[in-house]
Order: C-alpha cells, then structure tokens, then sequence
C-alpha cells in the first residue's frame, strides 16, 4: 500500500471498525450518547455487523490499491454528508448526527486530495 489514497481508506475503516464494533457490543450506549432511543437492539447490531463487512472491503481495497474504488468512496461519502443533513434539517435524526457529516465530510477530502496527489506523483 503505498498511495496516499489507500492509506485514507485505510484509516476510513478504522472508522467502520469502531462504529462496527461498538454497535454490535454495546448498541445502547452508543444510540443514547447519540441521542437515539431505541429499544429494540437487534438491528442496531445488524447495521455494526454491516459495518464490519464495509471495514473489510475498504481494507482489502486500500490493499490492493483499488483506485476506482477510492474515487467511488468520496462519492458515497459526499452523499451521506447530505443525507445525514437532510435527516437533521427535516427533524428525523438529532443534531448530533452532524458530527457524522463532519466526518464523512473530511474523510470525502482527504480522500480526494490523496487521489489527485497521487495522480500528479506528489
């Protein structure tokens, strides 16, 4: 793994790991200090076993050094930062979820900034 881009996916699932991780682990904690209630807890788990298999994938490819792969992530990253958004502006989520706008948001730019260092041999 030598691109500067593998290595943003790379950390971007460590992202995954710890959401994965600490929704199937401890998925009331997580929701309240979120600001979820919820109280039935197998599908929280089921979206931190997803996360999981999502962390596998951007591994994989951060690996194999899957260019298109990378490009595909800032995408879908800059989409969720308008989901998460909307869910918050149309007071369907709590504000906090903003926090994963944020994160998406910077992880989205990272990303694209390593993909054109990258291309230019910087």
């Amino acid at each position: 793994m030598k691109s500067r881009a593998a290595k943003s996916v790379l950390a971007f699932s460590l992202v995954f790991i710890n959401g994965g991780l600490s929704l199937l682990l401890a998925p009331q904690f997580v929701l309240s200090f979120l600001g979820f209630s919820f109280t039935e807890l197998l599908f929280p788990r089921f979206v931190g076993m997803t996360m999981l298999v999502l962390a596998y994938y951007y591994i994989r490819a951060a690996w194999s050094g899957l260019t298109d792969f990378f490009k595909w992530t800032v995408h879908m990253r800059l989409m969720g930062v308008t989901f998460y958004i909307a869910f918050v502006a149309f007071d369907v989520a709590p504000v906090t979820v903003l926090g994963f706008a944020l994160m998406d948001l910077l992880g989205a730019l990272w990303t694209k900034w390593a993909l054109a260092a990258d291309e230019r041999g910087v």
